[in-house]
């Protein structure tokens, strides 16, 4: 995965995220009777989605973080050859990675 397409997949999990919390605000706004449990239980399931989703969301984060890291060292070990071939087997690295090989 390139630095672009990293960058915009972090983009567009901070805005699940973003959205997520702003349902859980609102849903927890919406608890107006302690008395209604069939409403409130609704309500505390559709709480409990928001936060798996948010789970997940910070998962992803962090494995975009971790694929960032581990692109930046395979570089840095092939950057000291300074060879033209090293840096073609960077290239070819980073691309089958970028294709899931």
């Amino acid at each position: 995965m390139t630095q672009r397409e990293i960058e915009r997949k972090k983009e567009e999990y901070v805005s699940v995220l973003a959205d997520k919390t702003k349902d859980i605000q609102m849903q927890a706004q919406s608890i107006k009777n302690p008395e209604d449990e069939s409403k409130n239980t609704q309500i505390f399931m559709k709480i409990k989605d928001a936060i798996d989703d948010m789970t997940r969301a910070y998962n992803e984060l962090r494995n975009l973080d971790s694929e960032i890291v581990e692109e930046e060292q395979s570089y840095d070990a092939l950057e000291g050859f300074g060879s033209d071939s090293s840096k073609r087997l960077n290239e070819e690295f980073l691309l089958r990675k970028s294709r899931g090989f």
